[in-house]
């Protein structure tokens, strides 16, 4: 497993994995029809957008009746949080069934392979031209936080496939927050130059890739900076929009028409996105954020939280 030099940084490894709260949309279960018109409505995205079009057509298409368009709560969004919260699944799927033990794979071969069948899942949006909608839908500041659920759920998914390779017999360990942050980097980074490639087959994004996957194990052997690969805040406030596709902070770059400036976008996006990409300045331990509880698991609390203090009767005795 990856690991930077001891002089470089402290890692810090909380002893449980982040519980989200049941609200939110990675956590989110749908309804059978819910999943039907989502998913049906995905196609029709290259034609009308990430909007309630797509939507209206999915609908159509799952022979449902037209009112059940209402089952959709968030129809400005919702479509792309299912489409990024689908792939991430797929993208688990896909590794679940690869043989990493058995071909031996390495960790620098696991995660170029990971990453890699994960944005050939935005390669038609590109292709049609709608994927800056989307990004621009996920770097909104009411979607931001999600966004970025959406990438720490990506990081874990290639972690895990990491912890399989055959380590010598070591038994691996969880990456720390600089190097999960540098694997994030290197994603949005490819995903950043994958917008603008025009080369067949995409081939000049994927060896952009390897290089950097090849760069993410020299950092790993202390012969390469670490702050090479993690993007400073000019890079993150550049290209704010990545966000979506799980990732970044670069918006209004290349989709003009998210409707708001960069200052309000990246206001939003970027602390919910530093907050993976950064070392934190204390320890921290598990229990010490909110994002730790699943408060939807809470009892309900009595009515009556301190016993109330009983009025005294007036005093019916007779005035002197």
């Amino acid at each position: 497993m990856y690991r930077f030099p001891a002089s470089l940084i402290r890692t810090i490894r909380p002893t449980a994995r982040r519980t989200f709260v049941a609200t939110s949309r990675i956590s989110q279960s749908y309804s059978s029809q819910e999943e039907s018109i989502l998913t049906a409505a995905l196609p029709h995205v290259h034609q009308h957008g990430w909007t309630e079009q797509a939507l209206a057509q999915g609908v159509l298409t799952s022979k449902l009746p037209p009112s059940y368009i209402g089952l959709i709560e968030d129809k400005k969004s919702e479509l792309i949080h299912f489409f990024m919260k689908n792939s991430n699944k797929q993208l688990e799927y896909i590794l679940q069934q690869t043989d990493i033990e058995g071909e031996n794979m390495t960790h620098s071969q696991v995660i170029e392979v990971a990453m890699r069948k994960r944005l050939e899942m935005n390669v038609p949006y590109i292709k049609s031209q709608r994927w800056a909608e989307g990004m621009a839908l996920g770097a909104m500041p009411l979607n931001a936080c999600h966004t970025a659920n959406h990438l720490e759920q990506l990081m874990m998914i290639i972690e895990n496939a990491m912890m399989r390779c055959n380590n010598n017999g070591v038994q691996a360990s969880p990456l720390g927050i600089l190097e999960r942050g540098a694997l994030g980097a290197v994603y949005i980074a490819t995903e950043l130059h994958l917008l603008s490639d025009n080369s067949t087959n995409q081939q000049d994004t994927w060896n952009f890739l390897h290089q950097r996957v090849e760069q993410l194990e020299q950092a790993a052997t202390g012969n390469l900076s670490v702050s090479s690969l993690v993007p400073n805040s000019d890079t993150l406030v550049a290209g704010a929009a990545v966000a979506s596709s799980l990732g970044g902070a670069v918006l209004s770059l290349v989709a003009p028409a998210a409707g708001a400036g960069i200052q309000s976008i990246t206001s939003s996006v970027m602390p919910a996105v530093m907050n993976m990409m950064q070392p934190p300045s204390v320890d921290s331990t598990v229990g010490t954020k909110a994002q730790d509880y699943d408060f939807s698991d809470l009892p309900p609390f009595e009515s009556d939280i301190a016993p109330k203090k009983s009025k005294s009767k007036p005093d019916a005795s007779p005035q002197p």
